[in-house]
């Protein structure tokens, strides 16, 4: 009788403590601390699962339970939202003591380990706990466009020294202006790759190209000439850039390019039924410093829109390419050789700058202070665009 009566009360027991082996108690909550550099909340348990906030280290949080290694916590977004989600064990510290009988569930589970235990007549699927781990890195990709202000330099002051040549020749002041080119449209992408909660790593890549056409009228007692010019230039600076977040909106960039440049020139000269065009176009290499600031605005928890302001510095010589020139007689003669400045005079002993490739340097005796053109890609550039996060 009192073996029946004993078996009797262990099975009730097993029954009452059922529930506790599977569930931490429901209301008592506690708070857990950030102990990463950069934490994530997903939506589910999952290591896999959507990321719907970032949090950094010392940050504290609620939680209400914990379910396979991941605590569920609540939180408030910037904009006043309230979530839950999930933040693995391994990136935050537990604050406050278990509750008494959380620690009970905590202690019969490892006694009932080594004991048989009779399994519901159905089973949910267990989950393997996720090994302790650091925060995860996660990557960014932003694409931007815009324009950018570019000084260029002697590509300008040869062009517009050209006109001024001719004008002098003729002895008629033309009419219409030589237009500098300054503006060029630019398009870029960069890969973010997270350091810590402040600094992001970026690796990218732009894209610009800028022309000006201009038309000179040199008018006559009988004749009209013109004169039609048209500078170019294109670059592609690869970088790597360093940004810094001071609050999570605003960022500070600085880092190195390394570009990718050409530039041309094209020249028409007509004079009643004759003509004569020069087409140059000539690249080189070489190194640039940029540095600048931007906004980030998130309306996603894997999207944010981006503008940014920078500066760049980027002066470079050594261009090598060639030149065609040709006349409505039918000569034409190509060039190969480098990119040179220097000063023309005319048959008034005024000297203009001008701007060709030669084969060598310039020694006629006409031209004046020869030396390898430098074509200034520094300027401002204003951008706007995407950041896709992953």
């Amino acid at each position: 009788m009192k073996k029946r009566t004993v078996v009797t009360l262990i099975i009730c027991l097993g029954i009452y403590l059922s529930p506790l082996l599977t569930h931490e108690i429901q209301g008592a909550t506690f708070k857990v601390k950030v102990v990463s550099e950069l934490a994530n909340i997903r939506l589910e348990p999952d290591i896999s699962s959507a990321i719907i906030q970032q949090v950094p280290k010392g940050t504290i949080l609620e939680s209400i339970g914990k379910e396979s290694g991941w605590y569920v916590v609540k939180l408030q977004t910037e904009d006043g939202r309230l979530l839950s989600g999930y933040i693995h064990e391994s990136l935050v510290l537990r604050l406050e003591p278990v509750p008494k009988e959380t620690a009970r569930e905590e202690n019969i589970e490892k006694v009932k380990k080594d004991e048989p235990v009779i399994k519901p007549a159905r089973q949910p699927q267990q989950v393997s706990p996720l090994p302790r781990k650091p925060a995860e890195i996660n990557f960014a990709v932003s694409v931007l466009g815009g324009g950018k202000y570019v000084s260029v330099n002697n590509l300008n002051a040869g062009t517009r020294g050209l006109a001024q040549f001719y004008g002098d020749q003729l002895g008629i002041k033309g009419e219409g202006e030589t237009n500098s080119l300054h503006l060029s449209f630019i398009l870029g992408g960069e890969l973010h790759i997270p350091l810590s909660s402040q600094y992001v790593l970026g690796i990218g890549a732009d894209y610009f190209f800028g022309k000006k056409q201009s038309l000179i009228k040199y008018e006559g007692s009988s004749t009209t000439t013109t004169l039609t010019t048209m500078p170019k230039i294109k670059a592609l600076p690869l970088r790597i850039v360093l940004l810094y977040y001071p609050l999570p909106y605003i960022f500070f960039k600085s880092g190195i390019e390394y570009y990718f440049a050409k530039c041309s020139y094209y020249y028409h000269f007509k004079e009643e039924d004759y003509w004569k065009e020069w087409n140059g176009e000539a690249s080189a290499r070489g190194l640039g410093i940029l540095g600048g600031l931007g906004t980030e605005w998130n309306f996603s928890p894997y999207m944010s829109l981006i503008i940014e302001a920078t500066g760049r510095l980027a002066r470079i010589k050594g261009f090598k390419g060639k030149d065609t020139s040709q006349d409505s007689e039918g000569l034409v003669y190509t060039e190969e050789g480098t990119l040179y400045f220097y000063k023309a005079t005319s048959l008034s002993q005024n000297t203009y700058p001008q701007i060709f490739i030669r084969e060598k340097k310039p020694k006629e005796a006409w031209v004046t202070d020869p030396q390898q053109a430098q074509i200034d890609f520094s300027g401002i550039c204003i951008k706007l665009g995407l950041r896709v996060k992953f």
